[in-house]
C-alpha cells in the first residue's frame, strides 16, 4: 500500500513539474528574428500544391515572411491573405504581443 501512495506521490509532482515548465516557458519573440524564408503568396500555394507532405516539412516550425495581398486582418490575431492566381486562403497566426499594431492596421 506505501509503494502505490509513493509511486503517486511520485506521478503527481512529476506531471505538476512538467505543467509549471510549459506554462513558465517564454516563447521567443520571432518579430526581431530574420525570416527563414521570404515568399509570396503565389509561391507559398504553388509549393503546397506541388507537394503538401514537402512543403509542410520545408515550413513547419520556420518563421516566414509572406508578400502578398491582405484580403482580411481579424483582430482576434490572425491576417487573411489570398493570391488572384489561386482559390483558397492563406491564415497567419500573430503573436498576442503584437495585437496593438493588429488593431492599429485599416
Amino acid at each position: 500500500m506505501k509503494t502505490g501512495i509513493w509511486i503517486g506521490a511520485f506521478i503527481l509532482i512529476a506531471f505538476a513539474f512538467t505543467a509549471w515548465v510549459m506554462y513558465t516557458r517564454a516563447n521567443p519573440d520571432v518579430m526581431k528574428s530574420s525570416p527563414d524564408f521570404t515568399v509570396t503568396t503565389s509561391e507559398l500555394f504553388d509549393a503546397f500544391k506541388q507537394d503538401n507532405q514537402q512543403a509542410a516539412k520545408k515550413f513547419k516550425d520556420k518563421i516566414i515572411r509572406v508578400r502578398g495581398a491582405v484580403k482580411q486582418v481579424d483582430t482576434s490575431g490572425s491576417i487573411i491573405m489570398t493570391d488572384q492566381e489561386h482559390a483558397g486562403e492563406i491564415i497567419l497566426a500573430v503573436d498576442n504581443r503584437y495585437q496593438d499594431i493588429l488593431r492599429s492596421i485599416k
